[in-house]
């Protein structure tokens, strides 16, 4: 009654004490891959929802195995970046991009991974942008994109060839430009439109075609990594980041091949009554 009666006299109620400032959440730093001489290992472990999702038969004695497999390597100023994929021996479980910026020391993811995705072939035109081939992986290939940085790969877009669902795979990438490029795309059916030749002025915002027939098209040119390869060590069982120095080729780093497990998740254990208590 005393704050109303003081409020209605025209005098202002006691100041509220200032809320406390909402803390920014926090944000776990991207994990980053030393290479010490021993292949990198990526961990891609899965569990039941991969498990129904790509129809996979693991158990906990027998967990399926997952791999690594890299696709396609790419400099772009002073970075180096791979592509590829996670898969088990029946599926396509995630995509994977990752990057070094010293010359193969060290490693991190600057995409995150995508579910059932496999990613193909990489072309930075300048350092700055780039592009990333990438289909969603099953029976047939389907949904082709282009995955697009402007940033030096800080950032990325997921750029659509076609509408959802489309079988389509994208095996040749070609940017003359920042934004002027042309994919070369297997359709995967057959006729005179199964393999097309695309072409974009707007850095992969919008395509037109340039050419399709039935036959397929020789590979574009400049899609090469300079001075970069990719190289299967049997021995080790890994992939090797190989960098040309002269008319040799010199180890930069290594990834494994073996990536982890899926295995179902634990289940809560019975519980047993007490001793002597009776239960129905």
């Amino acid at each position: 009654m005393l704050a109303f009666a003081l409020t209605a006299w025209g005098q202002a109620p006691p100041a509220e004490p200032p809320a406390a400032p909402i803390p920014a959440p926090t944000i776990a730093p991207a994990p980053v891959y030393n290479y010490t001489g021993q292949p990198i290992v990526l961990e891609a472990h899965c569990a039941d929802a991969e498990l129904n999702d790509f129809g996979l038969t693991c158990s906990e004695d027998e967990p399926c195995p997952v791999y690594l497999e890299l696709a396609a390597i790419e400099p772009a100023g002073s970075k180096v970046f791979v592509a590829g994929n996670f898969h088990s021996e029946t599926a396509t479980l995630w995509s994977l991009l990752a990057v070094s910026e010293d010359e193969g020391r060290s490693w991190s993811e600057p995409s995150a991974r995508l579910r059932g995705v496999a990613l193909d072939l990489v072309q930075f035109p300048n350092a700055a942008t780039g592009y990333v081939a990438g289909r969603t992986a099953g029976a047939l290939a389907r949904d082709p994109f282009l995955l697009r940085t402007t940033d030096g790969g800080k950032s990325w877009k997921r750029l659509p060839l076609f509408e959802e669902g489309a079988v389509g795979l994208i095996e040749g990438l070609h940017f003359e430009s920042a934004t002027q490029g042309t994919v070369a795309v297997d359709r995967g059916r057959p006729g005179a439109g199964r393999y097309a030749t695309l072409e974009s002025s707007t850095g992969g915002d919008a395509w037109t075609v340039r050419e399709a027939s039935a036959t397929q098209p020789r590979p574009a040119a400049g899609t090469a990594a300079a001075g970069w390869r990719i190289a299967v060590d049997v021995a080790s069982k890994s992939f090797r980041i190989e960098r040309r120095e002269g008319n040799a080729w010199h180890k930069a780093a290594a990834f494994a091949v073996a990536a982890g497990a899926c295995r179902p998740e634990p289940r809560p254990a019975a519980v047993e009554p007490p001793p002597g208590q009776l239960h129905y």
